[in-house]
């Protein structure tokens, strides 16, 4: 024992320790040596079992790599790649797509996966495929996004209304092709892919289009009854739906009723029809006025969609009649107050110019108080009014002129008025006397004049008649009687001498037992050498 407590050492002990210790420090240095070697090649070789794209590159250097992968690459690049579209299927390659391998970083993808120095150094270092991905062209991934066809549009949902229902279409989803997803699946340029795509949603849900065909259906599931004024129109429920027009607008759908179709099944728009005077033999009755009616089918039509209701009222405009009733009543014609009739040979051109004349005269009412003046009536005579030439009085003899002939209407409305008791404003008997007048009670008219001129002094409206045919023309006038009566003498030619002669005519009228008017009219027929004044038609 030592001093310390310890046993001693003896000196061959000491030599095998200092043996051993010397051993191991030649071991750890040519441990460090190998290790110095082996850190030296860190970064020239690729770990043992490494492969890029299915090509072994363990143990090469990074461009001994880059050159055996660039190799695969190149035989590759032509190898076909189906891409399933859309719309149809596209046989394609990395050549076509002008893509470039990325041979480079998938190298050193290889050389970064090792897990260290000395366990590759031992062999049993990560052996792993690191895949080859290319770099594509994108301008040649759009030209083969049109290849496989245009997007597959999506489809909205929609409502379909016919006589016998209502259906719906369901609404479908479309397809794009999302390029930018194509582009990557490409980059490992697979043997077959089918193409990403970006869903087009529809703009009308079938969950709208079915909340919309329900509304349709409470709207044309029974018959519904349409009222325009007084009439009432059933429309069941086939003719209900074929009025159904249902479109998509601004991304809704909806529906109408066919404005142009509803109005076919509706009474058609009436025009207002005046009150009138209707002759019946010796009395006058008024023919009520009827309003017009002015369908809108439009509103109607809007009507018709916004309500469920069984019955609706149809819009539109009631227009009145411009003569009423109760005016034509107030006028007070109700009977004949007078007539007359007057001969002439047929054929001849004169005829035709009293029945034009008799036209534009006949139905012509004077009101109380107004006064009637032929030639305002008529207006100038015309060829363009249909006129024509005839013979008229004209100094002492004949001439033609247009409108010859209307004198004979002149008489005739004079007469009218001479029976009726109205006053008699302004008359002038024919220079020549004409047998087929009566004698002095006559009148002529020229345009500028002579004038035909009376005015309705009665408290009653006068409607004036007249009827020409061929032979004869007829005057009468429609009043109310209120107690109107008329008389006349004539007395018998007299004053003869210069190939001329005179008549008196009176005309007394009263009113019940009251006499209201004592006239005398003194004519005198006859034309002196010297007169040449133009008098009208005879």
């Amino acid at each position: 024992m030592t001093a310390s407590g310890f046993p001693a050492v003896g000196a061959t002990e000491r030599r095998r320790r200092f043996g051993y210790a010397l051993l191991g420090a030649v071991g750890l240095a040519a441990l460090a040596g190998v290790l110095a070697l082996a850190v030296s090649d860190v970064g020239a070789r690729l770990p043992s079992g490494a492969r890029v794209g299915g090509v072994d590159v363990g143990g090469m250097s990074p461009a001994e790599a880059e050159r055996a992968v660039a190799s695969r690459a190149n035989a590759s690049a032509f190898a076909p790649v189906l891409v399933f579209g859309p719309r149809r299927n596209v046989r394609t390659s990395a050549t076509r797509l002008g893509a470039r391998p990325r041979v480079a970083a998938a190298v050193d993808a290889a050389g970064a996966s090792r897990f260290g120095v000395l366990l590759n150094l031992a062999g049993i270092g990560e052996a792993r495929d690191v895949p080859l991905t290319w770099t594509v062209d994108r301008a040649a991934v759009a030209s083969l996004a049109r290849r496989l066809g245009p997007p597959v549009p999506a489809h909205d949902a929609d409502v379909n209304v016919g006589s016998d229902g209502i259906t719906v279409r369901d609404a479908r989803a479309g397809l794009a092709i999302d390029q930018a997803a194509l582009v990557s699946r490409l980059a490992s340029m697979p043997a077959a892919l089918r193409v990403p795509g970006t869903l087009l949603e529809p703009r009308i849900t079938t969950s709208e289009a079915r909340a919309l065909a329900a509304r349709i259906e409470r709207l044309t599931s029974r018959a519904r009854t349409i009222v325009v004024g007084t009439t009432a129109t059933t429309l069941r429920p086939p003719a209900l739906r074929s009025l159904v027009d249902v479109r998509a607008a601004d991304g809704e759908l909806r529906f109408t009723f066919d404005a142009d179709r509803l109005a076919k099944l509706l009474p058609a728009s009436t025009p207002a029809r005046d009150a009138e005077l209707q002759v019946r033999g010796d009395a006058v009755v008024v023919v009520p006025s009827v309003p017009g009616r002015t369908l809108d089918a439009a509103a109607t039509a809007r009507a018709l969609a916004a309500s469920e209701r069984r019955t609706v009222t149809g819009a539109g405009t009631v227009t009145a009649p411009s003569v009423t009733t109760a005016e034509l009543t107030a006028l007070g014609i109700r009977e004949r107050i007078s007539q007359f009739t007057t001969y002439y040979p047929p054929g001849q051109p004169r005829v035709v110019n009293i029945q034009r004349a008799s036209s534009v005269i006949d139905g012509t009412i004077v009101r109380a108080g107004e006064t009637f003046s032929m030639n305002e009536v008529l207006g100038e005579r015309t060829i363009a009014k249909g006129y024509v030439a005839a013979p008229q009085i004209s100094g002492n003899g004949f001439s033609e002129s247009v409108g010859g002939g209307i004198s004979q209407v002149a008489t005739m409305l004079y007469n009218g008025a001479f029976f009726a008791g109205l006053e008699l404003v302004e008359h002038q008997p024919h220079s020549l006397y004409i047998d087929r007048y009566p004698l002095g009670r006559e009148a002529t008219v020229s345009w500028g004049g002579p004038e035909l001129i009376f005015r309705n002094d009665w408290p009653a409206a006068v409607l004036i008649k007249l009827d020409a045919t061929s032979t004869s023309i007829t005057v009468r006038f429609f009043s109310s009687r209120l107690g109107r009566r008329v008389e006349t003498t004539t007395s018998a030619p007299y004053g003869h001498g210069g190939g001329g002669f005179s008549v008196r005519y009176t005309r007394r009228v009263f009113r019940d037992d009251r006499l209201i008017r004592d006239e005398v009219f003194n004519v005198r027929y006859g034309i002196a050498p010297s007169h040449t004044t133009r008098v009208g038609g005879m």
